[in-house]
């Protein structure tokens, strides 16, 4: 089954686990699994919520004032999905066929955890304000958008290849930098702080060995753009 996942959606997943461990549960939950979308800031999941004004950082804490500690520590290693966790893969996995893909991405787990109304995920995203409907359209117009932007190469030379997941969540965080910088186009610096605001790009890690982080990047851009 997880071989359709993403590398994000099963990155999120061993987040879940982690989790669930965290707070001494036996199983993995509809809860774990949200917090698992969320801590990965470079998913689509992530992008999606943070397009319908969800505070990633609240979701977390909405979670961790509704979802209680075990009482004793578990073992580690793979943890059971409750049933409704189940019910979160089964219902990802109809909406990656029904929107004609060929995998499942963080993207489909959120639509799947807003699907299982009777989950703390679900509550929990209501609470915030998103709804199912509105996330699936959210999702259907973002990643409309990639694939009509996935031939990229340059001019006169031919189609080029398609963007995958990871680089298509990178340019949609860098078109959110130049945004926030009052910028009309993406320029090679918005690019830069894309790659820094993912702990999970192999970039990011070899700009941290170098010295440079997010915080660190933006005020130099700043400072040169005044």
């Amino acid at each position: 089954m997880f071989e359709i996942f993403t590398d994000r959606a099963r990155k999120a997943m061993a987040v879940a686990n982690r989790e669930a461990q965290k707070f001494n549960h036996e199983y993995i939950g509809t809860e774990h699994i949200l917090l698992g979308l969320v801590q990965n800031e470079g998913s689509v999941a992530a992008h999606l919520l943070r397009a319908m004004g969800v505070d990633l950082g609240q979701v977390q804490l909405e979670v961790r004032n509704l979802v209680r500690n075990g009482p004793d520590m578990v073992a580690t290693g793979k943890l059971p999905q409750t049933p409704r966790a189940k019910r979160v893969i089964e219902y990802a996995i109809e909406e990656s066929r029904d929107l004609e893909h060929h995998h499942v991405g963080t993207e489909h787990l959120l639509l799947g955890l807003l699907r299982v109304q009777d989950g703390v995920a679900a509550k929990v995203l209501a609470n915030l304000g998103v709804q199912l409907v509105a996330a699936r359209t959210e999702a259907q117009n973002l990643l409309q958008g990639r694939i009509d932007r996935a031939p990229v190469a340059a001019p006169g030379h031919g189609s080029g290849a398609p963007i995958d997941d990871g680089t298509w969540a990178l340019l949609v965080t860098a078109g959110q930098e130049a945004a926030a910088m009052s910028s009309n186009t993406i320029l090679p610096e918005h690019l830069l702080l894309a790659m820094l605001k993912d702990p999970d790009s192999a970039l990011c890690r070899i700009l941290a060995q170098a010295g440079l982080d997010f915080e660190q990047a933006r005020k130099r851009i700043h400072d040169a753009d005044a």
